[in-house]
Parts: structure tokens; C-alpha cells; sequence
């Protein structure tokens, strides 16, 4: 079985603008993609994962993964929530699974997995940024058009002059 994280932003700048930017204190959701890479058919189970964040909250949720035959794939429903910190938002499976049939090999980033219990290491991240460092980055580009309009204005008046001298 592989797994593989997908995390989308539902972030809005100025409460209107849609953003592909997570920000911290915003809305993003997280769904998984999984895909039977085994011989046999996979029984199906639930899939539990959590987010921590770096201020020490953590968002904990399951979903439910149905029977699939090999190479078939599946797509949770995407899980609504919210940025709780900026930083990493790191992603946790909470518990690999144990089917009926005994222990399941998962594969998450090309790493082989044949244990059951909490996976210590992050098998994705979510980089949410402060508001504010995303309207200063574009405050600050809107000040160098600015600038650049201006000396471009001071250019034309000083060869507007120096055309006049000929």
C-alpha cells in the first residue's frame, strides 16, 4: 500500500483573495491518495494520522480506506482544518494499521514500512506562514514598482532636457 499526503490551501488574503500560500490561523485541507502496490488484494482498514504543529497542538483525524484490488486506487474525502502555528505542520501517521490477515507493508516516500504502532518519523509537512510576512513580501514589491516608475519618470525628464541642449 502507498500512501501519499496531499495538502491544499483554503487561505484568503484580505479575507477575499484565494491563496495557494498556507497561512497560520487559515483554513487548508488534507486528504491522502492510496494505491494498492501489493499482489494481493488490500482488506481495507482505518487510516489515522494527526498534524502537530510547533507551538505543541496537534490536529488528530481517521479516515476510512475501503478494499482495494491491486493497482486500484483511492482519494479520502478531503479533512477541513485549520493552520494552528506558522512553520512546519508536520504530518504523522498515528497508528499503521493491522488488517484481519495479519501485518500490511506501507510505502510512504519510497521508504518501506512493515510494523504496526505510531510512525515516528513525518510522512509529509504542511509550511504555514504569518499573514504579515506575506503582506510585507507584497508591499514590498508594490514600493519597488513605485520606485521604478519614478526614475523611470526622472529618466524621460533628463533626456527630455538633454535632447533640448542639441
Amino acid at each position: 500500500m502507498r500512501v501519499e499526503p496531499i495538502s491544499v490551501s483554503k487561505a484568503r488574503l484580505l479575507k477575499f483573495i484565494p491563496t495557494k500560500t498556507f497561512l497560520a490561523q487559515q483554513r487548508l485541507e488534507i486528504s491522502f491518495l492510496f494505491e494498492n502496490i501489493g499482489e494481493e488484494p488490500f482488506p481495507g482498514c482505518v487510516f489515522s494520522w494527526h498534524i502537530s504543529w510547533p507551538n505543541g497542538q496537534s490536529v488528530y483525524a481517521s479516515c476510512d480506506v475501503p478494499a482495494l484490488q491491486k493497482n486500484e486506487k483511492y482519494s479520502s474525502e478531503p479533512y477541513l482544518t485549520d493552520a494552528l502555528s506558522e512553520g512546519f505542520g508536520l504530518i504523522f501517521i498515528t497508528n499503521l494499521p493491522k488488517v484481519t490477515n495479519g501485518f500490511v507493508m506501507f510505502q510512504i516516500r519510497n521508504r518501506e514500512y512493515r510494523r504496526q504502532g505510531d510512525l515516528e518519523e513525518s510522512i509529509g509537512h504542511v509550511l504555514a506562514k504569518r499573514s504579515q510576512e506575506f503582506y510585507t513580501f507584497y508591499g514590498l514589491i508594490i514600493s519597488a514598482i513605485g520606485l521604478l516608475i519614478t526614475a523611470l519618470d526622472k529618466i524621460i525628464v533628463l533626456l527630455r532636457w538633454l535632447l533640448r541642449l542639441n
